[in-house]
């Protein structure tokens, strides 16, 4: 299994979604990339973290989870359970189309 390898693809599909959105992408010269906060990104990052940790797509539910988001960064929109799976199956499909 090359997880890191599927991992800097999925990062490099939702930077590439930024950038025809029109979303700046911080690079820090003293350290790694800094990625601003877009829904794409929020998206991966929540599919990664689903795949990674085992958990299910309708954790995104839970009221803590949307009571953190909502202290980290107020009126945050948080995708669903079924984005969730129906992205996690197209990032699926489209990466075995990198490897």
């Amino acid at each position: 299994m090359k997880t890191g390898n599927d991992t800097h693809i999925l990062l490099n599909k939702a930077c590439a979604c930024d950038r025809e959105c029109g979303l700046a992408i911080e690079q820090n010269s003293d350290g790694p990339l800094q990625l601003c906060y877009s829904p794409a990104a929020h998206c991966a990052i929540l599919v990664l973290q689903c795949a990674s940790s085992y958990h299910p797509f309708h954790f995104v539910n839970d009221c803590w989870y949307q009571v953190e988001v909502e202290m980290l960064r107020p009126g945050t929109m948080i995708p669903s359970a079924s984005t969730l799976s129906c992205d996690t199956k197209l990032l699926y499909e489209n990466g075995l189309l990198q490897l």
